[in-house]
């Protein structure tokens, strides 16, 4: 079931026109305040984050036979409708395209100003998307609601009494960029998979010794390294330079979901 559902919001993320909406967004805030206002420190972070993990977890597992598994299909539905909110890749692309087409600022300008834009659009692809894909294929939609959670309860850490002093932050305030970190690499491995191999490889393994690279960057240097050699320049050397990149990386990326797509399958096959 989770490769179907997997394979699904692959496809709506990399052809739906638009974002693709969180509905209900606003309650995983809701369950931290309310779990903060029992509790602190550690049991807090058990009640908040830990509990509902645990409880979605069970009860897909209670209802996988209910109603010839309909109602755990809701479940696994609903869990990442609630939590996932994944950027447009179409619209994104559209937008570099429009503005390397235009020519309306100098070449360097136009390359740094591209760059930041697809990077953002990188790091919100992770963290809002991809990441949770990745816990859900792992461990369902207790995987998921660990990651909503997570993510929620470090945002609004600032917000917490306990942390007004100044001191070191427990541990349980450091899990999301892990949790984050693995999916960035799967998609350096599968970039390099679906890119140039024999470069990729070495970078994908470089990326496993250093976890202190911001996930941003690191993505931005695999797309920047991991691209296929064309020929463009010889058959079309008239042809702008930043369309051509622009144009290059969404190939990639249109690859990498494939990717995504097979290692959900892969997943699936080995569970």
């Amino acid at each position: 079931m989770e490769f179907f559902v997997t394979l699904l919001l692959l496809i709506a993320v990399r052809y739906w026109w638009g974002e693709l909406p969180r509905f209900g967004g606003s309650l995983t805030s809701q369950w931290i305040a309310f779990a903060r206002d029992q509790t602190f420190g550690i049991p807090g972070y058990l009640l908040a984050v830990v509990a509902p993990a645990i409880a979605v977890g069970w009860l897909t597992a209670a209802t996988e036979g209910v109603f010839m598994g309909l109602v755990t299909l809701v479940i696994h539905i609903a869990v990442l409708l609630v939590s996932v909110r994944a950027p447009s890749t179409e619209q994104v692309f559209d937008e570099l395209l429009m503005s390397a087409r235009q020519k309306d600022a100098d070449n360097v300008i136009l390359a740094a100003r591209q760059s930041a834009q697809f990077k953002n659009f990188l790091s919100e692809l992770h963290q809002g998307f991809l990441v949770y894909i990745l816990w859900y294929l792992l461990l369902g939609p207790g995987g998921v609601v660990f990651c909503a959670l997570q993510k929620q309860f470090e945002a609004d850490k600032g917000e917490s009494a306990e942390l007004a002093v100044e001191g070191p932050i427990e541990w349980f305030y450091q899990v999301f960029p892990w949790l984050e970190g693995l999916s960035v690499r799967i998609t350096v491995l599968l970039l390099a998979i679906v890119g140039r191999f024999s470069d990729g490889w070495p970078f994908f393994v470089g990326s496993l010794k250093d976890w202190s690279i911001q996930s941003g960057d690191l993505l931005v240097a695999a797309f920047s390294n991991f691209l296929p050699q064309s020929a463009d320049s010889e058959t079309e050397p008239r042809r702008d330079a930043q369309t051509a990149w622009v144009e290059a990386i969404e190939a990639l990326v249109g690859r990498l979901f494939f990717a995504w797509m097979g290692f959900a399958a892969l997943i699936a096959v080995l569970s």
